[in-house]
C-alpha cells in the first residue's frame, strides 16, 4: 500500500473530543486490509498520548508553524 503520510510528517488529526483537532507527528504506519492505512500520531502537546489514527482523519499540517497547539478544521 502507498504511504500517504511518511514517518516524521506533521499532521492535523480531526477529532470530536476533547477538541476539534490537534497537531502531531507520524511515528509509525500500519496497513489495514479494509480500511487503508493507520498511522500512529504523537501529539505535539506533551500531556496527550500517541494514538493510532485512520488515514481519512489526517491532513498534512501547514508548512509554517503559527505556535498553535490545535486548529479548527471546519
Amino acid at each position: 500500500m502507498d504511504v500517504k503520510f511518511p514517518i516524521g510528517s506533521s499532521v492535523v488529526v480531526e477529532c470530536n473530543f476533547p477538541r476539534s483537532s490537534y497537531k502531531g507527528k507520524v511515528v509509525e504506519s500500519l496497513p489495514a486490509a479494509l480500511h487503508g492505512m493507520f498511522y500512529k500520531v504523537e501529539p505535539d502537546v506533551p500531556n496527550e498520548v500517541s494514538l493510532w489514527i485512520a488515514e481519512r482523519r489526517l491532513k498534512l499540517a501547514p508548512i509554517y508553524d503559527d505556535g498553535l497547539e490545535s486548529w479548527d478544521m471546519t
